[in-house]
């Protein structure tokens, strides 16, 4: 069954190492990224359970420390799935929840999770949430641009 929408829960780490500010973001290949987290699983009601359960996933329990620092940004990234997506997505339009965590400048994360590719976590200048080199997507850069960066700016 096809939902009208489904939800999903993302993280982004901030880290201050001397006096550069960065995030953390998963390296599918080189030049394809992504953010920590995923889809909520069925049974799961709020974006902190599905958020949870992403990082003990995808980087390991130790990495759950995150969403008691987390910041839930305001407003959710919405988008209308595109057709020849929606079978696989099993929804007409998704909608991503972001949190912004501050870890310690010491933090270290790493992809734990058993996949064919090789997905790593690679630690970026915090600009490049808004770098079309790092996030393809137009509407993405801009919803990052408005309503993540404010928070991770402030950090």
């Amino acid at each position: 069954m096809i939902k009208d929408i489904s939800y999903a829960a993302y993280i982004i780490p901030v880290r201050i190492v001397g006096d550069k500010k960065q995030i953390a973001i998963l390296e599918y290949a080189p030049g394809a990224y992504g953010t920590i987290g995923g889809r909520f699983d069925d049974g799961e009601t709020t974006a902190e359970q599905a958020l949870t359960r992403e990082l003990r996933e995808e980087l390991g329990k130790t990495a759950e420390f995150m969403v008691g620092l987390a910041q839930q940004v305001k407003e959710p990234y919405k988008f209308k799935v595109a057709e020849q997506k929606i079978e696989k997505r099993g929804a007409y339009n998704e909608a991503h929840i972001f949190f912004v965590a501050k870890v310690p400048s010491d933090a270290v994360l790493d992809f734990c999770e058993e996949r064919e590719d090789k997905v790593k976590v690679v630690w970026l200048d915090s600009e490049a949430l808004v770098d079309e080199k790092i996030i393809g997507f137009p509407a993405q850069r801009e919803y990052f641009e408005q309503n993540v960066m404010p928070i991770v700016r402030k950090i």
